[in-house]
């Protein structure tokens, strides 16, 4: 499954949300795993393959460093705040980013 060029901002949307309630809840829904893994497959223009990448930076933040086994560690606090920042900044991004079509 690939994600049409024209669907970017949605579905990056989408993962963001994703990440969003992951980091309230400190877990994941593996059940969008398929959808994020093929956003991740696909090619996009210049713009939101920066965009691709700062998500999977938020991805590889999220899974290497949140401490599952004690959720109230007072790190994933810390985290979860540089997590949220940084979120806020792809939204922003994705806010200003032009549709596509492809």
């Amino acid at each position: 499954m690939r994600i049409k060029k024209s669907e970017f901002k949605n579905v990056a949307l989408e993962i963001v949300k994703v990440f969003e309630m992951s980091i309230e809840y400190v877990g994941f829904p593996f059940s969008e795993r398929e959808k994020i893994n093929a956003f991740y497959e696909s090619k996009f223009d210049e713009d939101g393959e920066r965009i691709k990448k700062l998500i999977m930076n938020v991805e590889y933040d999220f899974f290497g460093s949140t401490n599952f086994k004690d959720r109230n560690d007072p790190k994933n606090k810390v985290l979860f705040e540089e997590i949220s920042s940084d979120l806020k900044g792809i939204r922003e991004d994705l806010e200003n980013y032009a549709d596509k079509k492809g």
